[in-house]
């Protein structure tokens, strides 16, 4: 009983188990005979709920069943939403020596045959005419089949088993997609044969030359990449990403997720301040694409908020921050840090070090805390929209009014009231603690481009 090899068939699915459902990505399959001799084009999508299929106009897949002994076995489609066609083939020949068990048309159809020993059939499921939806595909009644080995064609394929025992699955040229759900199963893929995936419901280590594994289901895996650039995806559960060496992408999806990249400049999306992230020191540049509020963790360099994330914090490092179109609080702490607002009413606090902060569109606010955050670069300060803000207490003030702040070509402060005074020359804003120049003021943050400040443009608040 040959199986397809020829390039023309695109995908195969090999199954086998009592009411098997299915989970993975887009796939598609070249409506042909077993041998490849092609019948016409189709493809199969499968739906985001991983459990059912989506047959699209007058499209076809191709399933295999090995019988392990004599018996009547059956296959149904199930919950269809269109006219199915199922067709059973064995001691496939030729075209001209197809024996066919069953080809039935009905909204709901199923079919039952005769088994024996080591017969393996070949199932192949079409839509009817135009139609197309979604269907659960089940074997109905009867033993399970059995499958040993596993092979992909030259072209992209999706392998997977379901039942259980461990399986070998062997790919070849081309995108190839496994679906896996024991530790135990071993998948060999040589290098150069194209981008390849595991989609798994158990813990897994991805085996040398696959690139991407994916976790299906509600309970917490773990994931372990290896020495490539990995992408690893958990599920809904509590999952652990462990990236491996490489340039790493490592997204935990819903649950509350632990994501170690290892060695390379990993990319790690999270979705809750809960996540933990664990980098260790010289293992390259990190970044966290947050959807959520959070703080990076030790030995990661940048954070980007997407999607309707608030808040983000530094740590003790260099960092670059980098908000989204929300109105952003960015604190950058400890460190030389470039902190970047975005599009909202963003506020900008770069903390100790000389930070450079640039706040984007709207009106945004660039707080300081004590004379230990001196030493800024505010690169798009705009007069009478953006604010320059400080705490009272932290800079050692009572109150905070208009004869607080001055303004001259210099920035020498002329009045005992002044401690705030801007240079109009060169955009410096100098802080002087007594007011009487007596004392040497320091240089709290220079605003490019020397734009025109006001007191108006300064205002006060209070941590306490």
């Amino acid at each position: 009983m040959a199986r397809p090899i020829n390039d023309n068939f695109d995908k195969a699915i090999v199954i086998r188990g009592d009411g098997f459902t299915y989970s993975g990505n887009t796939a598609e399959a070249t409506n042909q005979y077993p041998d490849g001799e092609p019948i016409g084009y189709d493809d199969l999508v499968w739906d985001s709920s991983y459990s059912n299929y989506e047959l699209a106009d007058d499209k076809s897949v191709w399933f295999t069943y090995t019988a392990e002994g004599e018996a009547t076995v059956e296959f149904s489609v199930l919950s269809a939403s269109f006219n199915t066609q199922m067709t059973v083939f064995y001691n496939y020949n030729g075209p001209g020596a197809v024996n066919n068990v069953g080809d039935l048309t009905a909204g709901t159809s199923s079919v039952s045959f005769d088994t024996w020993a080591g017969q393996q059939f070949w199932i192949r499921l079409s839509g009817d005419l135009d139609q197309g939806g979604d269907y659960v595909f089940a074997q109905t009644a009867g033993p399970a089949g059995v499958s040993t080995a596993l092979f992909g064609t030259s072209g992209p394929d999706v392998i997977g088993v379901l039942g259980d025992g461990a399986q070998e699955m062997i790919g070849d040229l081309g995108d190839d997609l496994y679906y896996v759900d024991s530790a135990d199963d071993v998948i060999t893929e040589l290098g150069g044969e194209g981008y390849d995936a595991v989609y798994t419901t158990v813990d897994y280590a991805l085996p040398a030359n696959i690139e991407k594994i994916v976790a299906v289901g509600a309970t917490g895996l773990t994931l372990t990449g290896n020495e490539l650039d990995n992408k690893l995806f958990g599920a809904s559960g509590a999952d652990t990403l462990l990236g491996g060496a490489g340039d790493d992408r490592l997204d935990g999806r819903g649950g509350i997720d632990r994501l170690v990249g290892g060695e390379g400049d990993d990319v790690y999306v999270v979705s809750t301040y809960k996540d933990v992230v664990v980098e260790l020191a010289d293992e390259g540049y990190d970044v966290v694409l947050s959807k959520g509020s959070f703080q990076l963790t030790d030995n990661v360099e940048e954070l980007r908020l997407i999607g309707q994330a608030v808040k983000g914090l530094g740590n003790n490092g260099d960092n670059k921050l980098v908000g989204n179109d929300q109105n952003n609080l960015l604190s950058g702490l400890d460190g030389v840090d470039r902190l970047y607002g975005g599009a909202g009413d963003d506020t900008l606090a770069g903390g100790v070090g000389k930070d450079v902060l640039t706040g984007g569109a709207g009106a945004d606010v660039f707080a300081f805390t004590d004379a230990g955050d001196a030493g800024d670069v505010i690169t798009d300060f705009e007069a009478g929209v953006d604010r320059i803000q400080i705490d009272l207490a932290g800079f050692g003030l009572a109150t905070f009014d208009a004869t607080s702040f001055e303004s001259n070509a210099r920035g020498i402060a002329t009045s005992g009231d002044a401690r705030f005074i801007y240079a109009e020359s060169n955009g410096r804003l100098f802080f002087d603690a007594d007011g009487s120049g007596s004392g040497q003021a320091v240089l709290l943050v220079t605003l490019r481009g020397a734009p025109e400040l006001t007191a108006d443009d300064v205002s006060a608040f209070s941590l306490v």
